[in-house]
């Protein structure tokens, strides 16, 4: 009976034709599996391709229009600096009109107060009369220059020789290298600081045709003022150096070389001090 038993539990043994059937069946479900993968996949492939492409006709287009932008950028910009530099041009002629209003004003206050003062002047009887020193030889008038004042012997020297109408006439450049080099000699300007020097030889070197003459006029004015002494020998110098009717050509190598020279004597009295 356990025999049989025994026997009777041990499982049966499939035919072949079953196990290749169920086998075929397995295959199959796996093929339709990856069937429908593979049809997942090339769609969602096709999808993405779709994506790219729209994506790179976008960005072709984004391309052109940021190019289309650009373009507009640079000749929004060209216009830009062409109006600002307008602008900065003509507000830098407006600082130069208004400079040359200025000097010329100045020119003008300047003129009228020495006319007030020749007018007072010959009111009162204060002024030395420089006339009669026309009437006396030459070895006296000399003589009586040294106990002059330098306003009279300043006065004398402008009556007799008219320096300013030669000067004034003169080129821009020998006027301005002229005066630069005046600057420079500490007897002529010696009432200016070192900084008001430099101040006036750069507007002396800026004036123009039109307002080099008034800048001098200026400077020459504030120098009788304050510096009596240095005015003389500067408007002596002048009638020295010009004459009527004959021309003067400025060299600037020669101006360099002086201007140069007269620094490094200040130096070294500096250092010397």
């Amino acid at each position: 009976m356990e025999a049989e038993t025994v026997l009777s539990t041990k499982p049966r043994r499939a035919p072949a034709g079953e196990k290749r059937k169920q086998k075929i069946e397995d295959l199959t479900y796996k093929i339709s599996q990856c069937n429908d993968l593979l049809v997942d996949t090339k769609k969602n492939y096709l999808e993405s391709l779709n994506t790219v492409l729209s994506t790179r006709k976008m960005i072709k287009s984004s391309k052109a229009y940021l190019k289309n932008q650009e373009e507009k950028m640079r000749v929004k910009e060209t216009q830009y600096i062409k109006e600002s530099n307008k602008i900065q041009s003509m507000r830098r002629e407006i600082g130069r009109q208004l400079e040359v209003d200025d000097i010329k004003k100045n020119a003008i206050v300047i003129k009228k107060e020495c006319i007030a003062q020749k007018k007072h002047d010959e009111r009162t009887g204060s002024k030395f009369d420089i006339t009669r020193l026309d009437r006396m030889p030459l070895d006296v008038v000399l003589y009586i220059g040294e106990f002059l004042t330098h306003e009279v012997q300043t006065q004398y020297l402008e009556d007799v020789y008219n320096p300013f109408s030669i000067f004034n006439k003169l080129k821009v450049n020998t006027k301005r290298y002229f005066l630069q080099l005046a600057l420079e000699h500490k007897k002529y300007f010696s009432h200016l600081s070192t900084m008001e020097m430099v101040k006036a030889s750069e507007r002396v070197h800026f004036a123009g045709y039109n307002t080099i003459n008034e800048e001098i006029s200026a400077l020459i004015y504030a120098a009788k003022q304050k510096n009596p002494q240095g005015a003389h020998k500067l408007i002596k110098a002048m009638c020295m150096l010009f004459k009527k009717n004959k021309k003067y050509n400025a060299n600037w190598h020669t101006f360099s070389t002086a201007k140069n020279k007269l620094r490094l004597q200040r130096l070294q009295e500096i250092q010397g001090n």
